[in-house]
């Protein structure tokens, strides 16, 4: 066990190493400071009382070919969160005009609950338009999206609620942008959306509503949120 007491540096430079053995300590005291110059290793190793950041990166996903969706399965979706963040970038539909949604599954991607969803919009140049759509059948994370690779498809991010609850709904917020499929407007969006099941989630996935639609190309990113 190596211990630091308080006001105590454990400084390690670049290139150098600090071993501990299966069963060893590194025991940081209360106003001590363990100052890395490089990476911490903790492989296999219990980690606790340790401030590591609230957002776990679970998988991040690149598209090589055109796919319907992206999907996170139970693998990633468990019990472990009740909320995640979800970022996409990028995202370009095989289709001009084509949209991307959100869903959620308790049964691992076999059937989806009833979606509700609505989205504020603001056209980021030109006129300056803006408007509301609501009462959409799935959660709106983009829509109307340019299909050329030189508009840069759509990126955004949403916040996933109540995971694990086995008595409440979920809910879904989020914000995104792209060009629409004028090439000429952007557009920015402000999505919200409710899911009504009271059973746990296990399944999320990036998807385009419109029948038979494909991205062409595109990344997305699921993180767990500790709270």
């Amino acid at each position: 066990t190596v211990t630091l007491p308080d006001g105590a540096i454990l400084a390690v430079a670049s290139g150098g190493d600090i071993n501990v053995a299966s069963g060893g300590e590194i025991d940081i005291a209360s106003g001590a400071t363990l100052d890395v110059n490089g990476t911490i290793d903790v492989t296999g190793a219990t980690v606790t009382g340790l401030t590591t950041g609230s957002l776990v990166k679970l998988l991040s996903t690149t598209i090589s070919g055109a796919v319907a969706a992206i999907a996170f399965n139970s693998t990633y979706v468990t019990a472990t969160y009740s909320k995640y963040m979800l970022t996409w970038e990028g995202m370009t539909p095989s289709t001009d005009g084509h949209s991307l949604a959100i869903a959620l599954s308790v049964d691992n991607g076999v059937s989806f609950p009833t979606h509700v969803g609505a989205f504020v919009y603001n056209q980021i140049n030109g006129s300056a338009s803006f408007g509301i759509n609501g009462n959409l059948a799935y959660y709106p994370a983009n829509t109307d999206i340019d299909d050329s690779a030189a508009a840069g498809g759509a990126s955004g991010y949403a916040y996933i609620y109540n995971t694990t609850s086995t008595s409440q709904n979920k809910y879904i917020t989020g914000m995104g942008a792209h060009t629409n499929v004028t090439v000429a407007n952007s557009y920015g969006f402000s999505s919200y959306g409710k899911v009504s099941t009271t059973s746990a989630i296990n399944y999320i996935k990036l998807y385009e509503p419109e029948a038979a639609g494909n991205f062409s190309a595109g990344k997305a990113t699921l993180y767990g949120v500790e709270t």
